[in-house]
């Protein structure tokens, strides 16, 4: 690679303001996260793991990794470990199965049962790590948390009952909302996921209502704090126009597989912090160290290096090899 700076020149909270305010750097910051599965399910062993990966690695930016279905857990919904690429669990069924039974959903108390766990184990992360490195806590928009209670079937449903829906949709809302505040009480920053925000899952109007306006709310007091605050949305085709407006910092999705490219993404939201530029299941996984440094070679061409976390567009395989990440992370020290 083509950066000479020495990798210590800056803390990774410095070299992460700086990218965020496009100021001078010493080299763009670099990031990777995956998910613990098992251990991840006691707020000990999420920390545990989250802080031994940090340690190991010594990335500028931690994406904090609960499991992948601890926004529904509370609701009733029971999940397997099967093991599988990514480290998700899997829901035995769906807890929504009708449009109707939206109304008996529910109200949850963000601070209780597994879904307080979640910040707990934040907590403990961030006493262990300290204060030079951020820390994001992963938030699910609400549609999402939704259709990980309905699967693809929610669509039907917000289509047939929207007043019975948009009840439900509400609570989940106001308990993402104190989840978000909560993680920003300890000091941590946000990474925003969605899951509903790609292709024509939703029309225009929809993706408006049931994603953008509920994102501009919770997100809302999320700005007002000094952490990071990323959105991230998932899928083959994002829309990343339509989430450019929001009062975020920066956004996260499948640069390598999906529209736009980071050096279109700089255009289309010239004042976004870019995470990006790394394919996690194909050369984090599968690469070599030589393919791995061509690829954040010219991730740091599309961007000029500016305004970059470099980073992969999603959770990496949890085989991934150490030596992959090593040969990352050595790039950046010559």
């Amino acid at each position: 690679m083509t950066l000479t700076a020495r990798i210590d020149q800056m803390t990774h909270r410095e070299r992460v303001a700086a990218a965020l305010r496009d100021q001078p750097i010493d080299r763009p910051p670099v990031s990777v996260w995956r998910h613990f599965p098992v251990v991840d399910m006691t707020a000990a062993g999420l920390a545990e793991a989250t802080v031994g990966f940090q340690r190991r690695f010594e990335w500028d930016l931690v994406k904090f990794m609960p499991t992948g279905v601890y926004s529904i857990v509370d609701y009733g919904v029971e999940t397997d470990w099967i093991p599988n690429p990514n480290g998700i669990r899997t829901p035995r069924a769906p807890r929504v199965t009708a449009p109707e039974q939206w109304r008996a959903l529910p109200r949850l108390d963000a601070r209780a049962g597994f879904l307080g766990q979640q910040n707990r184990a934040l907590q403990l992360t961030l006493q262990q790590l300290g204060q030079d490195v951020p820390v994001l806590q992963t938030v699910f928009s609400p549609l999402t948390t939704a259709r990980k209670l309905a699967g693809d079937a929610l669509f039907e449903h917000l289509r047939a009952d929207p007043f019975g829906f948009g009840e439900a949709f509400e609570t989940i809302v106001e308990t993402t909302t104190n989840f978000v505040q909560d993680a920003l009480d300890l000091g941590a920053g946000i990474f925003y996921a969605t899951q509903c925000g790609t292709g024509s899952t939703l029309s225009d109007v929809e993706l408006v209502a049931w994603e953008i306006e509920p994102a501009r709310r919770i997100l809302e007091r999320a700005m007002r704090s000094t952490q990071p605050v990323i959105v991230h949305i998932h899928g083959d085709a994002p829309r990343l126009d339509a989430f450019r407006g929001l009062p975020v910092d920066g956004f996260n999705w499948h640069d390598r597989t999906a529209r736009p490219s980071l050096s279109e993404a700089r255009i289309l939201a010239p004042d976004k912090l870019l995470v990006g530029g790394l394919d996690g299941p194909g050369t984090l996984r599968n690469g070599s160290p030589a393919a791995i440094g061509r690829e954040a070679d010219d991730a740091l061409g599309q961007t000029g290096g500016q305004g970059l976390v470099l980073a992969p567009g999603c959770v990496i395989p949890i085989a991934t090899p150490e030596e992959h990440l090593d040969a990352l992370r050595s790039a950046f020290r010559h």
